[in-house]
């Protein structure tokens, strides 16, 4: 497996902004993966971009036709995938079996440990996932399952929730306090997201591009956002495709 460690300084600070640009990312590449590391991961390390309130990591991978990660094991850790092009398949220790395609969510709590794996089900198509990890705030919990499935278009113009702790607007349940929305704004739109009291953001740019201020994000590209009330995004050409963390 070949790592290449890019430039990984932050990006322009704008008040309560903070922008992580694409090229600043981790970048692993195999015969069967090639996968990009907002935060360290495996062998890449960034001390200069540390986990954001309890975000650790966010991969964004694309898996080749037939291929995928062989059954492993986790604990105390909160993991969170989101499939956006074809069809991968997951299986669990917990008897869990099931084909997640795009749009699909996934909510695992690895409490006090769990095995799974996650494959391309296609013969000839890429599969393109986000997974992302969070540091639980219980331990020593049993293992924890939940999943969405809806497609791509139900995120059209609006942010909708897709996990949450209390499970509210048929988000999934979880043990974690943050809440995860996804949203696919079309070309010239605009779209505003209040912030709960004393909440942080994360704003990850899956595809297409927007402006937050005065700032263009791009495809990759993400902004932590701090003592801000709320973030408006305005679409550009591209219709963006985003993923939010309220943290």
């Amino acid at each position: 497996m070949h790592l290449l460690c890019k430039d990984s300084v932050w990006g322009v600070k704008n008040h309560m902004f903070k922008i992580r640009r694409a090229l600043h990312r981790g970048y692993t590449h195999s015969s069967w993966l090639e996968s990009y590391h907002s935060f360290s991961f495996g062998h890449f390390n960034d001390p200069s971009w540390p986990p954001f309130h309890g975000l650790t990591v966010l991969n964004d991978d694309l898996i080749q036709p037939g291929q995928g990660f062989a059954p492993h094991a986790h604990r105390e850790i909160e993991i969170f995938t989101l499939v956006l092009k074809g069809t991968v398949s997951h299986q669990d220790s917990l008897g869990n079996t099931t084909l997640l395609h795009a749009g699909h969510c996934q909510y695992i709590s690895a409490g006090t440990g769990v095995r799974h794996s996650e494959h391309n089900a296609s013969s000839d198509e890429v599969a393109h996932m986000i997974q992302v990890w969070m540091t639980p705030t219980q331990n020593d919990h049993a293992p924890l399952y939940a999943q969405k499935h809806t497609g791509l278009s139900t995120y059209e113009d609006k942010w909708v929730l897709i996990a949450s702790p209390s499970g509210e607007k048929e988000s999934m349940k979880t043990r974690h306090p943050s809440k995860l929305y996804v949203s696919h704004l079309q070309r010239s739109k605009e779209l505003t997201h209040h912030f709960e009291a004393g909440r942080k953001g994360y704003l990850y740019m899956i595809d297409g591009e927007a402006t937050v201020e005065n700032m263009v994000l791009h495809a990759g590209d993400g902004l932590a956002i701090e003592d801000e009330a709320s973030v408006t995004l305005h679409a550009l050409s591209k219709p963006p495709l985003m993923i939010l963390f309220e943290l």
